[in-house]
């Protein structure tokens, strides 16, 4: 004990937008609700959608973070 080794690297693929399926989002709009999900593009600053409902947002969204990896989403509903 006490000596530590280094193992290696991991690596971790996730396929858009198949991954989200498993998320449901889908069926938030088939309940009524406006959807999106987003991040601040590190590169432009702008605001990247993934995923959204096809109605827009309106008023002020409830927004909670998503943090995969070292990336924060945004899911806005």
């Amino acid at each position: 004990m006490g000596n530590s080794y280094f193992w290696g690297f991991v690596n971790v693929v996730l396929r858009f937008p198949e991954i989200l399926e498993s998320a449901h989002l889908s069926q938030l709009e088939m309940q009524g609700f406006a959807y999106e999900l987003w991040r601040v593009h590190p590169d432009t600053g702008q605001k990247e959608v993934i995923a959204g409902s096809t109605d827009a947002l309106a008023g002020e969204p409830v927004e909670r973070i998503v943090k995969v990896s070292n990336i924060m989403w945004i899911l806005s509903l």
